[in-house]
C-alpha cells in the first residue's frame, strides 16, 4: 500500500470511528436528555463504551501524525489546531514542499498569531 492509499484509509477510519462515537453519543444523550451534565447520569458500562469510542478516534488521529511526520516536510504539531489537520488537511498540502505555498490558509492554533504557510 502507496502513502497516498495508506492517507486515504486512516481518513476513512477517522470518519467510521468519528461516526461510530457520534451514534452512541446521539442514543445516549437522547436516552437522558441533552441537559448540561447529562453524561455525568450514565452507567458505568455505557461510559466506557463512550470512551474505547472516543478512543478509537484518538488513536487514529495519532496514527495521522505518525504518518504525516513521514511524508510531510512541515510541522504539523504547532500553529495548526489539531482536528483540522487531522480532519481537513489534504493528501496535497500534507505533501507540498515549504517552497510552495499551501492551498488553503490553516486556522492558527490557541496563543498563536500567524499561521502556517
Amino acid at each position: 500500500m502507496n502513502a497516498r492509499e495508506r492517507w486515504d484509509a486512516l481518513h476513512a477510519r477517522k470518519d467510521s470511528a468519528a461516526d461510530a462515537f457520534g451514534s452512541l453519543e446521539r442514543t445516549l444523550g437522547s436516552r437522558y436528555g441533552w441537559a448540561p451534565g447529562w453524561d455525568s447520569w450514565i452507567s458505568n458500562t455505557e461510559r466506557k463504551a463512550l470512551d474505547r469510542k472516543r478512543s478509537a478516534i484518538r488513536r487514529v488521529d495519532a496514527q495521522i501524525f505518525k504518518m504525516l511526520d513521514k511524508i510531510s516536510p512541515r510541522d504539523w504539531h504547532s500553529r495548526v489546531p489539531a482536528h483540522w489537520v487531522c480532519e481537513n488537511l489534504t493528501w496535497e498540502d500534507a505533501v507540498r514542499p515549504l517552497t510552495e505555498p499551501l492551498s488553503v490558509v490553516p486556522p492558527c492554533s490557541y496563543g498563536s498569531t500567524e499561521p502556517l504557510r
